[in-house]
């Protein structure tokens, strides 16, 4: 043995840079849960061991033979103190530091208060290296690696007592009465040794490969590296109680009390053990290799492989509550919610409950209860959705707060149909019934969708059988109900055999409907033998036909804007109304366009052209089988009274229209763009010179001499749909010294007095005179055009026949009938009208001719599916008007 020689007091002690990394909630367990990681803080080079004293903690840095100190209020740094060679043990006797120096073979003692060196005690001569220390009221305790136990005299460092156990000598820990050493040597146990008299008592078998050892008093906790697990010895009695696996290859330990923490070297990580129940609590996941650790407490440390030590919250806010639970009243009114605490308090007493209540869950109503409530009562206020959770409250913060609990309406039954025949049977799971218990079910049943009939059936029934209706589609819907609400409904459609009659009608994309045509429909195997045309509301009645999917061929039937369209399209059978709904047209079949001035002034005698080559008389529709006809081609024409020209076809997206327009004095060219709106809109860039009798027409006696003032400017410009101008400040040119002649009419003829021709004055006016033969039309021009008059003027002769019926409109009500009407005639010739005379004519079909004495007329007895060509004359005594044509698809 070596002699053990006592080091005068050393007085320097190195004090470094305070240094740290903090995190924001400082080891106080304010607002975060214990086992959380607060800070990381560099010490010294390959930190071996690790001893907190309450306020201090003390680091052994074995590869800078140094011992640091940290400030445990703020995590910082605050000496670094030289010691021995290779200090790898470090022990608080309750008043001074014990580090054992592994190389030099000696153990220092060092004064808290100031950091400096009381002493440094050699060892016995060849003890092989030190491995742990444990320092008591009366003794310090070392071990080597050669299986020694050191009993030194603090007071003056003398080896009283040298215990040999054998190699592999680990950790050693001293509760003033035994004194525990963790020897692998022995196939893994623990040593138990009398503190008064250095004997060994027992030998205690744990698992594989003890490394370190930490004893409260009444129990001692050992980490086994090699079977990754603590042994619970009962200190008194020197059993083992309880093993409990922790994290891979655990190497050092320490116990609060409360708590046991172990680190586990290889799988970087921390275990917790709650103390009372042998219970591993949680893992704290660290992401470095650990070398030693201690609690106060209130904080644990750990010594890591990146030299530095991490501090972990010993203490903290609660875990949640557990055991939640709740009930709903059978009249939804009110819930009750209860709770069991948490099964950790964070270290401290809990002292109450936070509840939030919500009805949305985003916004929340919070509500504090005492420690010792359990249970709320929740007033549901007719609403059909709650949240509820709680949280527990300790000195430290709110805990983290339950899973939530959403009571709702139930959701959706899921609906299973089997059918046989004309009989039905619903089947369905209960579903989820939103946390309070499912009273009943809502069976509704339609057979249109808008009217329904309603039935309860019991919280038991998952089932219904009904009975179907021949040829009709009925409607099912099921919806589950609790004392909160109704589920959504499912909804099931089943159709019934047999045939019926179906009333179709067939809609364009925009729902106007689409007439005349034949419709036939193909339905598994079986079809109409028979075509039938659509009234001019677009329906049908198909006198018997199948429930369920069918396929409607349409052909040739007439769309809104006048093309035809042909195609098969997929449909339901059985419901008292039943739609086809076509696809959009690809583009217009026609498309008007109108030439204004730029206030608004309709331009009419304008040109308007496309390209040929722009418009087709077929397009498809986007499902490729679809396609819409144009009855004609239209590619140029002239704008009427109204400014507007139709061009007919289907017209090409972006294709220019070329308009020009001449009023006598300049020549104005735009090129708008044709989009898919079926009406464009041309402004010319400047106001045209507009020619316009001052009156619109006269009537007159045969052989009269009609004098017809006409101007080249207006302070009311001719605006379509009354609309106001579009540029008030610009008012139509005034031309003046514009020659301006009448066209040659057969509504004149010469007589004496008449002026056929003039010149327009500084006010732009021109007075002409002739002489009216019969009722028509007359035309002016000017200087060799008359592209820029804007208005006819009519002359209407007494005694004569009246003129055409106006704006005549067709359509078919029903099968073999046809309604028409019209608006009288501008002019009745002088005498009252007597009768309309309507004529129906269709190619190999018989000719109807309807005598009318209003402007209204239905026609039957037509042939089905036909379309008729219409004529109409008004007829008065002097005679009968022309005639007015127009076309009609009977259904």
């Amino acid at each position: 043995m070596r002699r053990l020689v006592a080091v005068a007091l050393v007085t320097s002690v190195q004090i470094t840079g305070i240094v740290g990394i903090l995190s924001p909630a400082r080891a106080s367990g304010e607002g975060v849960l214990a086992g959380t990681v607060i800070a990381t803080i560099p010490v010294g080079s390959n930190p071996q061991s690790v001893v907190s004293d309450g306020n201090h903690v003390w680091v052994a840095n074995s590869i800078s033979d140094s011992v640091s100190e940290i400030q445990a209020s703020t995590g910082l740094v605050i000496r670094t103190i030289p010691v021995g060679i290779w200090p790898n043990a470090v022990s608080f006797d309750g008043s001074n530091v014990w580090v054992a120096n592994s190389i030099s073979d000696s153990v220092t003692e060092i004064q808290p208060s100031t950091g400096t060196i009381l002493n440094t005690f050699e060892l016995p001569s060849w003890p092989g290296g030190t491995t742990g220390i444990s320092a008591d009221g009366t003794y310090v305790w070392v071990t080597d690696d050669y299986g020694s136990v050191y009993e030194l005299q603090k007071a003056t460092g003398t080896v009283v007592n040298t215990i040999a156990l054998g190699y592999s000598i680990g950790g050693i820990s001293s509760d003033g009465t035994h004194v525990w050493v963790a020897n692998s040597a022995r196939g893994g146990a623990v040593t138990e040794i009398q503190a008064s008299t250095g004997s060994v008592i027992a030998t205690i078998t744990v698992g594989s490969n003890p490394q370190d050892v930490a004893s409260d008093g009444t129990h001692v906790w050992v980490a086994n590296s090699g079977s990754n697990s603590v042994s619970e010895i009962q200190a008194n009695s020197g059993s083992v109680v309880a093993t409990i696996p922790v994290g891979n290859w655990p190497d050092a330990i320490s116990s609060d009390g409360t708590n046991v923490w172990v680190a586990n070297s290889v799988s970087n990580s921390v275990s917790e053990i709650a103390a009372s129940t042998a219970t591993l609590f949680s893992t704290i996941p660290l992401g470095c290799g650990t070398s030693g650790i201690s609690s106060d407490g209130n904080n644990v440390w750990v010594s890591s492989f990146n030299d530095s030590v991490i501090e972990i919250s010993a203490v903290g806010v609660p875990l949640q509550p557990t055991s939640i639970a709740h009930t709903v009243l059978a009249n939804g009114t009110a819930a009750n919610f209860s709770w069991a605490a948490p099964t950790y308090d964070g270290g401290s007493a809990i002292t109450g409950y936070r509840i939030q209540t919500s009805s949305d869950g985003l916004n929340w109503v919070t509500t504090t209860v005492g420690a010792g409530t359990t249970d709320f009562t929740y007033d549901l206020n007719a609403s059909s959705n709650y949240y509820f959770q709680v949280a527990a409250v300790n000195a430290y913060g709110e805990g983290p707060y339950s899973s939530v609990i959403q009571l709702s309406a139930p959701s959706q039954p899921e609906v299973h149909v089997n059918q046989n025949g004309s009989q039905v049977t619903l089947n369905w799971q209960a579903p989820s019934d939103g946390g309070a218990a499912i009273l009943s079910y809502s069976l509704r049943s339609s057979l249109d969708g808008v009217n329904w009939t309603s039935t309860l059936l019991g919280a038991s029934s998952l089932s219904y059988s009904g009975t179907l209706p021949t040829g009709r589609a009925i409607i099912y819907q099921i919806a589950a109900v609790n004392s909160l609400g109704s589920s959504t409904y499912s909804t099931s459609q089943v159709f019934g055999p047999g045939l019926a009659s179906q009333l179709v009608q067939v809609v364009s994309s925009t729902g106007q409907p689409v007439s005349g045509g034949l419709v036939t429909w193909t339905a598994a195997n079986i079809s109409s033998s028979v075509r039938y045309g659509l009234t001019s509301d677009g329906k049908i009645t198909f006198p018997s036909a199948p429930a369920g999917s069918v396929n409607v061929t349409v052909t040739n039937a007439v769309m809104p804007d006048g093309s035809y369209v042909s195609g098969t399209f997929v449909t339901t059978f059985g419901y008292p109304a039943n739609t086809v709904t076509l696809p959009p047209e690809p583009s217009s079949a026609s498309t008007t366009i109108t030439v204004e001035a730029p206030d608004g002034a309709t331009l009419p005698g304008a040109t308007v052209s496309v390209p040929s080559y722009s418009i087709s008389q077929v397009a498809y529709a986007y499902d490729g089988t679809t396609t819409f006809t144009a009855p004609q081609v239209i590619s140029s024409g002239t704008t009427d009274s109204n400014g507007s020209v139709v061009l007919a076809g289907f017209i090409d997206q972006g294709t220019l229209a070329n308009i020009i327009y001449n009023d006598g004095v300049v020549t104005q060219t735009v090129t708008p763009v044709i989009t898919s709106n079926p009406s464009v809109i041309a402004t010319l860039p400047y106001g045209p010179v507009t020619l316009f009798p001052l009156m619109s027409n006269a009537v007159v006696t045969s052989g009269s001499l009609v004098t017809v003032t006409l101007a080249t400017s207006s302070i009311a410009p001719s605006l379509k749909g009354g609309e106001e101008p579009k540029l008030s400040s610009i008012k139509p040119r005034v031309s003046s010294g514009l020659p301006v002649h009448v066209i040659n009419s057969s509504a004149l003829k010469s007589c004496k007095g008449q002026v056929l021709s003039g010149t327009t004055n500084s006010q732009g006016k021109v007075t002409l005179k002739f002489c009216a033969s019969k009722t028509g039309s007359v035309k002016f021009a000017a200087s060799g055009s008359g592209a820029y008059v804007s208005n006819l003027f009519q002359v209407y002769v007494k005694g004569t026949a009246p003129t055409a019926v106006i704006a005549p409109l067709a359509s078919t009500p029903q099968l073999g009938h046809a309604s028409l009407t019209w608006s009288a005639p501008a002019f009745n010739g002088g005498s009252p009208i007597t009768k309309y005379v309507v004529t129906l004519s269709a190619a190999g079909k018989r000719t109807v001719v309807v005598n009318a004495t209003s402007t209204h007329v239905n026609v039957g007895g037509l042939a089905d599916a036909t379309r008729y060509s219409v004529s109409i004359v008004a007829v008065n005594k002097s005679g009968t008007s022309p005639a007015t044509s127009l076309k009609v698809s009977v259904a």
